[in-house]
């Protein structure tokens, strides 16, 4: 089955803002999955790893656009403050995380993914 972009607002209802979420901008990484995930390769696993991913590059893309397009502060938020505003980002990399893995475990939905991934065997990998 092929994802849509209503499948993504059923899955996930924080996307269902057509406004921040248009339905172009879902199916752009929509697109880009499919490009990259082989449903072979995941067999019926398919469609989740799909929808994980394609949450992930959405939530990914927001951090980066609140960020103002720094792509070394976008992660979990670690700390905030009011008076002369700040804000810290947690680390979610480990010393024996690749950047790969780093990139994956910035969201929630990329947390899903890379355990996926890992179910389906380490020698998968999105190419």
């Amino acid at each position: 089955m092929a994802i849509t972009v209503q499948n993504v607002r059923d899955r996930f209802p924080e996307f269902e803002d057509d406004t921040a979420f248009t339905d172009g901008r879902i199916q752009t990484w929509i697109t880009k999955g499919e490009a990259e995930l082989s449903e072979g390769e995941w067999g019926g696993m398919y469609n989740e790893a799909m929808l994980v991913y394609v949450a992930h590059y959405l939530s990914w893309s927001t951090m980066i656009a609140n960020s103002g397009g720094s792509v070394g502060s976008v992660g979990p938020i670690a700390s905030k403050s009011v008076g002369d505003v700040s804000i810290s980002f947690a680390s979610v990399s480990s010393a024996n995380a690749s950047a790969g893995e780093s990139f994956w475990l910035s969201t929630p939905y990329g947390q899903e993914y890379w355990r996926l991934v890992m179910l389906c065997g380490a020698t998968m990998v999105t190419v």
